[in-house]
């Protein structure tokens, strides 16, 4: 065992959180610059200028590998070894989106006039998102016996 009592296989952990950040930042990509893009392009008085959003782009690729990192994680705290990975994934992929997703979504309602149509796409939309990352990284990481 190593530190705190981890089983942690490092190096499942450390590509699966970077295989996680990968393709969430993917999926990013397809949601707000494909599928989302006229409505975002209706409501840009709701946006910073692509000059301030591009200054600020180290911030995004930061997010990413700290939800990679911190998805992997709590993943692997609660990794059940006798259960499918794939499964577990599934379960906790979609509990931590209701969590992420419902929660801000709802905590911004009251104060962000963002319409009420990018609202509910972006709770389905990241509901996916994260179900389709924990299933990801529930085929990927697995912990030493």
């Amino acid at each position: 065992m190593g530190a705190m009592g981890c089983k942690c296989d490092w190096k499942k952990w450390i590509v699966a959180s970077v295989i996680v950040a990968a393709v969430y930042a993917g999926l990013d990509y397809i949601i707000h610059h494909k599928l989302l893009i006229n409505l975002y392009q209706a409501n840009m008085h709701l946006w910073r200028t692509p000059q301030d959003t591009a200054a600020k782009m180290c911030w995004l690729w930061c997010g990413y590998l700290l939800f990679g990192t911190l998805f992997t994680c709590i993943y692997s705290k609660g990794y059940e070894p006798e259960k499918a990975g794939a499964s577990q994934g599934l379960r906790f992929g979609f509990l931590v989106g209701l969590f992420y997703w419902g929660t801000h979504l709802m905590s911004a309602f009251p104060f962000h006039p963002w319409p009420t149509r990018l609202y509910q796409t972006w709770f389905a939309c990241g509901l996916a998102e994260f179900a389709l990352l924990g299933v990801l990284v529930g085929a990927i990481y697995k912990p030493k016996a």
